[in-house]
């Protein structure tokens, strides 16, 4: 993707997992050849550019909640676009080199010099929480986030206690990362006359969630940014979160006058990308006389059971325009489970995956059946369960169809029908569900 008249953004990162910065030498860097800016926390921080905002707590009301043990606030920590003060994780931008061309911004800033104070670091996370550990923030007093707990402590107490056998277990799986083929990109427009962003980037999730965020560290209304992702291959877990990058050419952008745009290097994304896993469990499994399990205490716990999903449902819901006001709520109708076939096919995955939990060669490993549970027999028990706990694994498709019958939106140039001059392109035009995840864009 490139635009007339862009010019490119190379990204300066820290080195160091934890240091403070005591300087910069702006001043070679911004006098070389081709250089339009050479910007810094310091700037972003003049221009009142916010974090990124962060939702590590799940709002899906299936997962289990996540709450203090001893009721204080979560530590949601900042997320800057650029360190100001210290850095924290090696890789996090530090400043950004804008030049006519690429080689010259990179030519720059290998010219700005950073002065950095080294500090103690810590590369796991169970090491983070020990006594004495180096504090990433130290205005909150401790590395610790969220310390909760979930299950039935006082039930499981008592297993434990009349357990015949206590078998323990410490394991640890490591940190990743995605390795996807096509790198992270992004390039960043500034509509002066409107005073509107655009920004052009390979988000994998969809589209809205960088938006609000965009706008969040841009301190400016979500209707002044628009974000559009065409095909990026996969890769998804990495690319659905938003990226300092992402304001930055905005930001970017604004500042110099022209579009802006950045590419990820290799070596950038290997430490950059967003990280993963980098978990430490301490397990304890209580048995009976029988080998039986009666109980699982962990530091880390979570429970896993065989999924039942509809990969094509037939279940067909909608949604209608209630104003001619945009900005009004549409009325919305998932109808789930509507269609008997849907109602069917779903009772009947049910009913497998209990019969092969209840396969004999599994006796030994198994106690009791949590959910459904044992009251439930019938087919109606089934689908009253499947109504109460299930919910959709698909973004929203189809409420823009595309066809030739009578409830198609659009046609096959995806025009709306009955509009001049308007197009619907993104996932709602898909007339029919795929046997897979869908990604909605605007």
């Amino acid at each position: 993707m490139s635009l007339p008249g862009q010019v490119y953004a190379y990204v300066v990162r820290s080195p160091h997992a934890h240091a403070r910065i005591l300087g910069f030498g702006v001043g070679p860097a911004a006098g070389a050849p081709g250089v339009f800016a050479v910007l810094t926390g310091t700037d972003a921080a003049a221009d009142g550019l916010q974090p990124i905002p962060q939702r590590p707590v799940p709002a899906n009301p299936h997962e289990v909640p996540l709450r203090s043990r001893d009721g204080a606030p979560f530590l949601i920590a900042p997320h800057p676009v650029l360190a100001l003060g210290k850095t924290r994780y090696v890789g996090e931008p530090v400043a950004v080199v804008v030049a006519k061309t690429l080689w010259q911004a990179m030519d720059a800033a290998e010219r700005l010099a950073v002065e950095y104070n080294p500090l103690p670091a810590v590369v796991r996370s169970v090491d983070a929480l020990a006594l004495g550990a180096p504090l990433a923030w130290e205005e909150h007093g401790r590395n610790l986030c969220v310390d909760s707990e979930t299950g039935d402590k006082a039930a499981t107490e008592l297993a434990f206690a009349e357990a015949a056998h206590v078998v323990r277990l410490q394991t640890a799986i490591n940190r990743v990362t995605g390795v996807p083929m096509e790198l992270r990109a992004a390039v960043g427009v500034y509509d002066e006359a409107v005073a509107r962003y655009m920004v052009y980037t390979s988000a994998g999730g969809g589209v809205v969630r960088q938006r609000y965020d965009i706008a969040a560290v841009l301190s400016v209304p979500a209707a002044a940014v628009r974000v559009i992702s065409g095909d990026v291959g996969g890769n998804f877990g990495i690319r659905n979160n938003t990226y300092p990058e992402l304001a930055l050419v905005a930001w970017a952008a604004r500042r110099v006058g022209r579009p802006v745009k950045w590419s990820c290097e290799r070596r950038d994304a290997f430490a950059t990308d967003f990280h993963g896993r980098d978990l430490t469990s301490e397990a304890e499994l209580a048995l009976d006389e029988h080998r039986r399990f009666l109980a699982i205490r962990a530091v880390n716990t979570a429970i896993s059971a065989p999924a039942r999903s509809l990969f094509r449902p037939e279940s067909k819901g909608s949604i209608h325009a209630k104003s001619p006001d945009p900005a009004a709520a549409p009325t919305i109708r998932p109808n789930y489970l509507a269609d008997e076939l849907d109602r069917r096919t779903l009772v009947a995955g049910l009913r497998i995956a209990r019969r092969i939990v209840g396969n004999p060669a599994l006796d030994r490993y198994r106690a009791f059946e949590m959910n459904p549970g044992d009251q439930c027999q019938s087919d109606d028990d089934f689908l009253n369960y499947a109504r109460r706990s299930g919910q959709t694994a698909f973004h929203v498709i189809g409420t823009c169809k595309m066809g030739n019958d009578p409830m198609a939106v659009v046609d096959d140039e995806l025009r709306v029908r009955g509009l001049k001059g308007l197009r619907v392109v993104d996932a709602s035009i898909m007339p029919t569900m795929v046997s897979g995840n869908t990604n909605a864009s605007e």
